[in-house]
């Protein structure tokens, strides 16, 4: 229920500016739950999220894989840290922002020989929203996946709302390879925990 005043310029080589006119939007109230329709209350009718806003046929959930052709993706766990262990046995303990908590995300990612190399990059192969809003990578946003074949285990950090319930992580890794085939982003239904 926000008033947002927007207004877009268009700048030339030479630096002249045209502007457009205001534009004023009020935002809507953010969903404050997750559908539970269909099989077992796991995954819902075809539609729209909710939350994202995105297409989707159905939610992934923990345990369950994706798959963009030889590429496979797993939520294997989720659960809210005060602090986590990196790769390198470092312990990081990260600020925490009033209203804000994180959540460490476990994921096992496959890459079998279809590709060289797959690229995961924060805000353009994927995203998290929650049920109370945005979502921030809180871990260095890149991960690079070889064509081995085998199993690679990896965790990513969010920062998320302090009353956020349910988490959908979009995944779209392949638009800088093959944009046809993953024009729609797979989403990960991921229920927080309490901390």
């Amino acid at each position: 229920d926000t008033q947002h005043a927007f207004i877009v310029a268009t700048i030339a080589a030479n630096g002249a500016a045209t502007y457009s006119e205001w534009i004023f939007l009020t935002t809507a109230p953010h969903p404050t739950t997750c559908p539970t329709t269909g099989a077992g209350g796991q995954h819902p009718t075809p539609g729209f999220c909710p939350i994202t806003g995105l297409p989707l046929e159905e939610y992934v959930e923990i345990g369950e894989t994706a798959n963009w052709g030889g590429l496979k993706f797993t939520v294997d766990s989720a659960r809210v840290v005060e602090s986590y262990t990196r790769g390198d046995g470092t312990t990081v303990n990260p600020t925490k922002v009033p209203g804000r908590r994180h959540l460490y995300v476990a994921a096992t990612i496959e890459n079998d020989f279809s590709f060289n190399a797959v690229r995961f990059i924060a805000g353009l192969d994927y995203i998290m929203d929650t049920n109370c809003g945005i979502a921030f990578v809180y871990t260095t946003g890149d991960r690079i996946v070889d064509g081995s074949g085998r199993p690679w285990s990896t965790h990513f950090v969010f920062e998320i709302p302090e009353t956020a319930t349910t988490a959908i992580l979009a995944m779209r890794p392949l638009i800088q390879i093959n944009a046809d085939a993953t024009n729609t982003p797979t989403l990960f239904r991921i229920p927080i925990p309490a901390p």
